[in-house]
């Protein structure tokens, strides 16, 4: 138990910038994310959202819908497609479609802490308003998160929020 403390504390504490986000200035982010269970397998879903930078003036709307698999308790699919549309003063106006393919694996649970991964492959096509110009991009992505059920916000355990 000792080490997960140590673990979590280490988190907490040791950050640093990831390549995708060069710069740090405060940015607000309003997100939607309704999910819809089909049955025990299969879920429909997505995100819409609005995202705004107030330094720069900065603004994203999107929309991106999901489908999503589950096989077991660890291992989960999904799909889907998103529209990005970016603009402001700072930037290029730029419409950004992607559709993409994420992996969740639930694994390993180690005391009190279940770790989860998300490996995903994005295709990204992205249209330069003032330029006229049509450019493609692969990326992979992973996320890693450690839950905790015994963490405790606004009388909401974890798995309940």
């Amino acid at each position: 138990m000792k080490h997960a403390y140590l673990l979590f504390l280490l988190c907490l504490f040791v950050h640093f910038d990831v390549m995708a986000q060069s710069t740090s200035n405060f940015r607000i982010w309003t997100d939607f994310n309704p999910t819809y269970q089909i049955n025990k397998y299969w879920n429909i879903g997505g995100d819409i959202g609005y995202r705004i930078s107030p330094s720069s003036k900065n603004q994203v709307a999107y929309i991106r819908p999901v489908v999503g698999y589950r096989v077991n308790e660890i291992w989960d699919f999904s799909i889907g497609i998103a529209n990005f549309n970016l603009w402001g003063l700072d930037s290029l106006n730029t419409i950004e479609l992607r559709t993409f393919q994420f992996i969740y694996v639930s694994w390993p649970r180690v005391n009190n802490f279940q770790v989860k991964h998300r490996l995903g492959l994005e295709q990204r096509w992205f249209y330069l308003v003032e330029q006229g110009l049509n450019k493609f991009v692969n990326r992979a992505r992973y996320y890693l998160e450690i839950d905790s059920p015994r963490f405790i916000l606004f009388g909401l355990r974890s798995e309940e929020h």
